[in-house]
């Protein structure tokens, strides 16, 4: 019988797990749009004789999203750490 049980344990976390995956492939599509996005903007900038960086715009979206994580109950502290490396690697992309 707690084989049995086991098994189905093992079964339901297999579940759990294919819906992290679902939701990993879900996070990479996305970041491969703003991937995407970053490159035109960098182009557009140079285009424009327009900094890559403005501090300014950066502040502002962090704020935001730190007021959205909050309103999701999401950790406010980790959302402003990857949405950093994010802007971060978007910079990158508009060199």
């Amino acid at each position: 019988m707690s084989r049995r049980i086991s098994n189905n344990r093992i079964k339901e976390l297999k579940k759990f797990r294919k819906q992290y995956d679902s939701i990993n492939n879900e996070i990479l599509r996305v970041l491969k749009k703003r991937h995407n996005l970053s490159k035109k903007i960098g182009k557009f900038k140079k285009k424009h004789n327009m900094k890559i960086i403005d501090l300014k715009r950066e502040k502002i979206m962090l704020e935001n999203l730190s007021k959205k994580a909050r309103k999701l109950s999401l950790d406010k502290t980790f959302i402003n750490q990857v949405f950093k490396l994010i802007i971060k690697n978007s910079r990158n992309l508009q060199k």
